[in-house]
């Protein structure tokens, strides 16, 4: 296996495992290296540490969850992000973001956001899973986002929204796909 083929294993299951206690030697089993070679190949990979990523990637989730589902708990969102207190997701949220939660809920800035979150990119080439299946036809509302990548989180925001207004909310009744 690769050094990318590792990295990419570890970023993978931190991704897939964020609601968990993740440990060093948890990922360094799943990279199969000794922990301490883990933590100094993948700063050499990714320019961050495992914990910076960790957290990123966590923050990256609660960000999501303030900017689309408002009616949650700005508590409930740290408690879920692994901090044991909203003060403590204040801090780290603000450092990361340069605003505090609420102002991001009030107003996302995609644009200093995707600026940190660009830290976030994994090394080498993605393992994708293809399944092919059949569908039955399907009504689809389409937006397109005309414009720099960076504010592709701008559009999204709007098509939530309007899918709000009209009762096509994807976790009652509808289903949501992205075509990048």
């Amino acid at each position: 296996m690769s050094l990318a083929e590792q990295i990419n294993r570890v970023c993978t299951h931190i991704v897939q495992h964020l609601d968990e206690e993740l440990t060093l030697d948890q990922l360094s089993r799943v990279a199969a290296v000794s922990k301490f070679h883990l933590h100094r190949v993948f700063v050499a990979q990714t320019g961050i540490t495992l914990f910076k990523f960790i957290q990123l990637s966590r923050l990256r989730k609660a960000s999501y969850q303030l900017a689309f589902n408002k009616d949650t708990k700005i508590i409930d969102i740290a408690l879920d992000a692994g901090y044991e207190s909203p003060e403590a997701f204040a801090r780290s949220f603000k450092k990361t973001f340069g605003r505090t939660p609420s102002q991001f809920r009030n107003q996302p800035q995609w644009l200093e956001w995707q600026l940190t979150q660009s830290q976030l990119v994994q090394p080498g080439e993605r393992e994708m899973k293809v399944t092919i299946v059949d569908v039955r036809e399907t009504k689809v509302a389409v937006l397109e986002h005309c414009g720099a990548p960076e504010r592709v989180m701008e559009s999204v925001e709007k098509f939530i929204q309007w899918r709000k207004t009209t009762g096509l909310s994807p976790v009652k009744t509808s289903q949501s796909f992205g075509v990048p």
